[in-house]
C-alpha cells in the first residue's frame, strides 16, 4: 500500500484522489508521502508468530500427503500434545495452502470450421448529446483467433443479424458453424439441449446454409475446370 500511494503521488496525483481511489485515510496518505520526501525507508509490517511455527514442516508434509484439517489436528494432539484450537489448526493450514492452479480446455476447430459470438456491455456513450446504453458485438473466428467488433446502441434481432453480415462481409466468408451465448436477441428459453431459437435467427441462419453450399459448389465447379 505504500509503494502504491507513493507511486501515483510521483504521477501527479494529489493526496485527496490517492485516498479516494485506494479507500484510505488521507492522514495516512499524508504520513506516508512525509515520510517520502524526508527519505526515511518504508515501515514494513511485523509478522505475527504463530503457536504452530514449530509444527510447520510436519503440518506441510501432512498436507501434501492429503490429510484434512481435522486429521492433522488430530495427529498434532496425539503427537505433540499442542493446546492449540482446530479452528487455529484449520487457520493455519488454510494461510499456507498453495493457491489452486485453474483448468482450462483447449478447444480445436479447423479453418473456417467456427466462430464465437457474444455481446459485451461497455457502460454508457455520448451520442449527438444523449446518454445511451452501449455494447460491442463481437464474432471471434475460433481457430485464427481473427476478431470483428463493433459496437451498438441495442440488442435487437436486427441489429444482432446486422452485425453477423457485416462481419461475414469482412471476413469474406461464412463459417460452417456460428456458436452464440444466451442472448435474448437470439435465444428466447435458454436450454441446454435444445434452445428455442428466434425465428428469424434461425432464418437467417438456414439462409447462410444455403448460401455456403451454393459457394462450394460453384468452388468445386471451378475448381473441376
Amino acid at each position: 500500500m505504500q509503494t502504491t500511494i507513493k507511486t501515483l503521488y510521483e504521477k501527479g496525483y494529489n493526496k485527496s484522489q490517492i485516498s479516494r481511489m485506494l479507500e484510505v485515510d488521507r492522514k495516512t496518505v499524508r504520513k506516508i508521502i512525509a515520510s517520502k520526501e524526508r527519505g526515511e525507508p518504508e515501515v514494513h509490517r511485523k509478522e505475527h508468530l504463530s503457536q504452530f511455527d514449530p509444527y510447520k514442516e510436519y503440518i506441510l508434509t501432512k498436507m501434501e500427503k492429503g490429510l484434512t484439517i481435522k486429521r492433522i489436528y488430530e495427529d498434532l494432539v496425539r503427537e505433540y500434545e499442542i493446546t492449540g484450537t482446530y479452528s487455529g489448526v484449520r487457520h493455519y493450514v488454510q494461510k499456507h495452502r498453495p493457491p489452486k492452479q485453474a483448468v482450462y480446455m483447449v478447444m480445436h476447430s479447423l479453418p473456417g470450421e467456427e466462430a464465437q459470438v457474444d455481446f459485451g456491455y461497455i457502460g454508457k456513450l455520448n451520442v449527438g448529446g444523449k446518454v445511451r446504453k452501449a455494447w460491442v458485438f463481437v464474432m471471434i473466428l475460433s481457430y485464427s483467433r481473427y476478431m470483428y467488433a463493433k459496437i451498438v446502441l441495442e440488442q435487437s434481432v436486427k441489429t444482432f443479424i446486422k452485425c453477423h453480415i457485416e462481419a461475414f462481409e469482412y471476413f469474406k466468408g461464412v463459417p460452417q458453424i456460428v456458436k452464440i451465448d444466451n442472448l435474448k436477441a437470439a435465444v428466447i428459453e435458454a436450454d441446454f439441449y435444445e434452445p428455442l431459437i428466434q425465428r428469424t435467427y434461425a432464418e437467417f441462419a438456414k439462409h447462410t446454409d444455403s448460401y455456403r453450399s451454393h459457394a462450394e459448389y460453384i468452388h468445386q465447379r471451378t475448381k473441376a475446370r
